[in-house]
């Protein structure tokens, strides 16, 4: 003789615990709409949140800019972006692979710049940058990873925020970087993405710097 699991019924907008995943909210507060988006947030994949968050950042920090501070949401959505990248580039020196949820991430304040400032300098960037090295992961995979090439996108467009000639030293200054790396610690083979973000994040700070040297000069 099997025994059937009584199943409950509840009111629309209650929660069940424990297996409801809006366990731990009150009744009471699930039955109002604020309580139910709340709940219904708890759905949300993991690998979502972090550029669900990002993105309601990036549209703050557009609105700011669309309010007359463009330059200093502008800077701030790139800083997003940089932070976001730096964390990517170190998963990549440890595990060798780029997540793809930090790429995107990445992309969507860069993306905010670029509305700011006109796409079209963004989208130059992400071009140039992009096309060397999608050859060479066409021509061998093995050599450059396709993760390599998506970063190399918000990378490109990141400079053409600001000047989309920075793609040129930003590509030489990473092959630099791996090169070098690669000697000093004897591999054939090193993770490409931490030179990539490394090498484009100076030479941007450096232009940066530089227009802004030029801005207070007499």
């Amino acid at each position: 003789m099997t025994t059937r699991q009584a199943i409950p019924i509840v009111a629309k907008g209650e929660c069940v615990e424990p297996a409801g995943s809006c366990a731990g909210l009150a009744p009471n507060i699930t039955r109002t709409w604020w309580g139910r988006v709340l709940a219904s947030a708890q759905h949300i994949p993991t690998g979502a949140t972090v550029p669900l968050g990002i993105a309601v950042l990036a549209v703050g920090l557009m609105a700011v800019g669309l309010l007359g501070y463009e330059r200093l949401a502008t800077g701030a959505l790139l800083s997003v972006s940089a932070g976001v990248l730096l964390w990517s580039s170190a998963i990549d020196a440890v595990h060798r692979r780029l997540p793809d949820v930090l790429t995107v991430a990445a992309a969507i304040p860069v993306t905010g710049a670029a509305v700011l400032t006109g796409p079209s300098g963004a989208v130059a960037g992400a071009v140039v940058f992009v096309a060397p090295l999608a050859l060479i992961h066409i021509l061998n995979p093995a050599a450059m990873g396709f993760g390599d090439v998506k970063v190399a996108a918000v990378l490109g467009a990141a400079c053409g925020v600001i000047e989309w000639r920075l793609v040129m030293p930003s590509l030489i200054g990473a092959c630099v970087v791996a090169g070098v790396y690669g000697l000093v610690r004897r591999r054939r083979t090193v993770a490409f993405g931490p030179a990539l973000v490394l090498s484009t994040l100076v030479v941007i700070a450096g232009a940066v710097l530089h227009q802004s040297t030029q801005a207070v000069a007499p």
